[in-house]
């Protein structure tokens, strides 16, 4: 089992042992972090119930892919810890198959963890799902959905599975629908109803994806010229079939498991979500659901 490693290292290493070259996170840089700062200084945090630990859980995978996003993710996190009332660590993704660890933390942030391989440490299926189950929280960035493939119990938890992503961080500004303008977890957007912004998002398949099992928060605005035109362009090149017939493609939403909670946004593809102030607030307020310190309309629609 991998070393668990501290909340202040900013720019980490997660060692892979067959690996053929080193997994190396960026570190932040020196011009970003007064506009982290400053982020974090104009999020309006709900108080603590209780000081916090958290798990932020990543892969080696991730480095490759969103090497910048959980760096940036990871360093947010932590100009946040006095507001947000918690401490974390953070580790490789394989401390999940141990029990007795998961159980001293309050939530789990799977911050980016590309591609996990539940099969590899089959524990994780049963401590996860108990972990939630039992009244704790899970916050899940971007990525955290493409993977576990070879774990439905846990791609049901978690409502999404990756299934391409027709808008991706080139070549457009997507537009955003807020379902809820005046929900707790989308109080970062102002009550607008519209957001155009870039970001990599991702379209999920069903299973595990199911509306009506979820309250979702934000959806890919497909009356937004941009959205529709790089959608048409994704059947072009995949085929339709490669396409939700449904046109339902979620961006954030959040849900009850058992007694606990879950959150799960596809923002977060680059440092770009975690410099700027609404998707960061967006994702810091989820942390605070998922802790517990707020509560919010999780049922479903």
């Amino acid at each position: 089992m991998k070393r668990l490693m501290m909340t202040m290292v900013v720019g980490a290493v997660f060692a892979a042992a067959a690996a053929p070259r080193p997994h190396i996170f960026p570190q932040v840089l020196p011009e970003d972090e007064p506009t982290i700062r400053a982020n974090v200084e104009s999020w309006k945090a709900a108080p603590a119930k209780k000081p916090h630990k958290m798990l932020v859980i990543s892969s080696d995978d991730a480095a490759e892919w969103h090497g910048e996003a959980v760096t940036y993710a990871i360093r947010a996190l932590t100009c946040a810890c006095i507001k947000g009332g918690w401490r974390f660590d953070m580790a490789d993704y394989a401390v999940l198959a141990d029990a007795g660890l998961l159980a001293k933390y309050d939530a789990v942030v799977m911050n980016n963890p590309t591609h996990i391989k539940v099969s590899s440490y089959p524990a994780i299926e049963q401590n996860l799902d108990s972990f939630v189950k039992g009244g704790k929280g899970i916050v899940l960035i971007h990525s955290a959905v493409d993977g576990m493939f070879d774990c439905p119990a846990l791609q049901c938890m978690c409502a999404g599975a990756f299934w391409g992503h027709p808008w991706t961080i080139f070549g457009g500004t997507w537009g955003i629908q807020n379902e809820e303008p005046g929900h707790p977890l989308n109080a970062a957007f102002g009550g607008r109803a519209k957001i155009k912004l870039v970001d990599e998002l991702y379209q999920h398949s069903s299973p595990p994806y199911r509306r009506s099992d979820l309250r979702v928060l934000l959806s890919v605005d497909m009356s937004d010229p941009e959205s529709a035109a790089a959608l048409e362009r994704y059947v072009k090149r995949n085929g339709a079939d490669k396409v939700r017939s449904d046109k339902d493609f979620a961006v954030s939403w959040c849900r009850r498991w058992g007694q606990g909670r879950v959150f799960y946004t596809t923002f977060g593809h680059d440092k770009k979500a975690f410099l700027d102030p609404e998707r960061l607030h967006h994702i810091l307020d989820a942390v605070q659901y998922a802790l517990g310190d707020v509560t919010v309309p999780d049922n479903p629609r």
